[in-house]
């Protein structure tokens, strides 16, 4: 039973956000990002919880008293979900902030977002400097790659291409030009922000 229950905790924990988002969804969004942490850390919130009760930790009890074989993998079990649940935590609440500027992001268009990306990268900065967890190359990497397919939607909503063949020639050379403008404003601080990363 210990040993059972150490391979689904190992597999439960072993789920890589990539690995989780990708399966699902060919370009996810950042949303697919915040909705996997918060999902791991409830599911992590119920083992612990589990794992807390008075008949479990009693079994732990007895398996470390008759010095069983299974004491190891019953606290290896332990440690794996307290290591995992203290990362969801952490990176949960570093996410928060981040969360509410994507919100806000994805509901507007580009023009509309163009003065909230510097602080959108200046959060993401404080997300990879304040967070214990967070602040790996893979989930950054991970982070932008859905940022990156918000950006490209929200660059869509803002040129509307149905309506593009409906309006004047040069008001849709405009509103092309404009959004090749915002995306290289954001390369541009984009850039900034990786040499931060990479220092």
């Amino acid at each position: 039973m210990v040993v059972k229950w150490l391979d689904s905790v190992e597999n439960l924990v072993g789920v890589k956000p990539t690995d989780k988002l990708f399966s699902t969804e060919r370009y996810p969004l950042p949303e697919a990002i915040f909705a996997y942490w918060e999902s791991r850390q409830e599911n992590l919130e119920n083992l612990a919880h589990q794992l807390g009760d008075i008949r479990i930790k009693t079994i732990g009890f007895v398996l470390e008293k008759i010095q069983s074989v299974f004491e190891h993998s019953y606290r290896r079990i332990v440690e794996l979900v307290l290591e995992s649940l203290a990362e969801a935590r952490d990176i949960t609440k570093c996410l928060a902030a981040l969360k509410k500027k994507i919100d806000k992001f994805e509901m507007n268009t580009m023009d509309d977002n163009r003065p909230d990306i510097r602080p959108l990268m200046l959060t993401v900065g404080l997300v990879w400097g304040h967070s214990r967890y967070f602040h790996t190359l893979d989930n950054m990497t991970l982070f932008f790659n859905l940022f990156h397919n918000s950006l490209i939607e929200c660059v869509i909503r803002t040129i509307e291409p149905d309506s593009m063949f409906q309006v004047d020639v040069e008001e849709a050379y405009k509103k092309i030009i404009m959004n090749i403008q915002h995306l290289e404003y954001y390369k541009t601080g984009h850039g900034r922000q990786q040499k931060f990363f990479n220092a």
